[in-house]
C-alpha cells in the first residue's frame, strides 16, 4: 500500500521515497515518518509504502529450516 504526503509547495518540490519494512517483523509507516522527524509540510513529497516481506521471509525460514 503507498500513500502520498504532499505539502502546498510548489510543483517542482522533491521527492523522497520512503519504504517502510518494520524489520520485516513490525511496525507501520504511519509511525516511520515521525521517528524521521519528516517536515512534510515544508517541501518534500513523499511516496510512503509498506512492505509484506515479512511473509515472503516467514515462508523461506520454513522452507529451509529442514535442510539445516
Amino acid at each position: 500500500m503507498m500513500d502520498i504526503y504532499q505539502s502546498s509547495a510548489p510543483v517542482d518540490a522533491p521527492v523522497i521515497l520512503h519504504v517502510h519494512g518494520g524489520a520485516w517483523v513490525a511496525g507501520d509507516k504511519r509511525t516511520e515518518l515521525l521517528h524521521m522527524g519528516m517536515p512534510i509540510n515544508e517541501g518534500p513529497i513523499v511516496p510512503d509504502i509498506d512492505t509484506l516481506l515479512n511473509m515472503i521471509l516467514r515462508c523461506i525460514d520454513r522452507q529451509l529450516t529442514p535442510a539445516l
